[in-house]
């Protein structure tokens, strides 16, 4: 019984660190390599290992619009990755089955996105083919962040911004998806969250539900 006890605080509380977390492609300084972590930051977090995240598909988007599939190595607390050349990097993880207590059990998917071309650029949207997604709209000084799922606006979606100095800030999307404008400039992270009904298994834990969180790392110039 004890043994029993243990192992459900045990998943409830991989549940909470989890969902606490979120995965973000961070690309260093040159744009030459990119690290995938698991934080609620954009430094990885050393107390949070990402053995699950070792499954995670990337690909690459160069600026005329093809795709390549990138390797990466798998290090204590965070993947790392060449990146070829200016364009965008993207992946999705099935992270694991979760409960909360006795909550409804279910999947924890992570869909990440880091924008190393003009933020505007056709390639920066992904379309369709993506279960959850944050893009950038607008103009240097005048951007703000729309939320799609599988293409089409998000309305009333919370994103939470990690902004460039440090601070974060809760926006809400409109009818169409858009959240009101950013401010400042540089380096912006940004995560939203989408609850589908929809059962299934993984790894013979079933599910009845799937938590779509996606992310974005984008810089952001200042206003001209």
């Amino acid at each position: 019984m004890k043994r029993i006890i243990c192992s459900m605080l045990l998943f409830a509380c991989m549940a909470f660190v989890a969902e606490a977390h979120f995965v973000y492609i961070v690309p260093d300084k040159d744009g030459t390599s990119a690290q995938i972590i698991l934080s609620e930051t954009l430094e990885a977090d050393e107390d949070v290992g990402i053995a699950k995240l070792a499954n995670m598909k990337l690909i690459f988007i160069d600026a005329t619009g093809k795709e390549v599939s990138l390797k990466h190595e798998t290090g204590k607390h965070a993947l790392t990755v060449k990146v070829p050349s200016r364009g965008v990097i993207f992946g999705s993880v099935d992270y694991g089955v979760m409960a909360k207590g006795e909550g409804t059990p279910y999947l924890l998917r992570y869909h990440a996105k880091a924008i190393l071309v003009d933020a505007q650029a056709k390639i920066a949207t992904l379309g369709e083919k993506q279960a959850l997604e944050i893009c950038v709209v607008g103009e240097p000084g005048k951007n703000r962040f729309q939320v799609f799922s599988s293409g089409k606006p998000v309305a009333e979606a919370e994103v939470t911004v990690l902004k460039p100095d440090g601070n974060k800030e809760k926006l809400k999307t409109d009818k169409d998806g858009y959240t009101p404008s950013l401010t400042g400039s540089g380096r912006f992270g940004a995560w939203t969250k989408k609850v589908e009904t929809q059962s299934g298994d993984l790894e013979s834990k079933a599910y009845s539900e799937i938590r779509n969180y996606a992310s974005i790392v984008v810089d952001l110039n200042p206003a001209k």
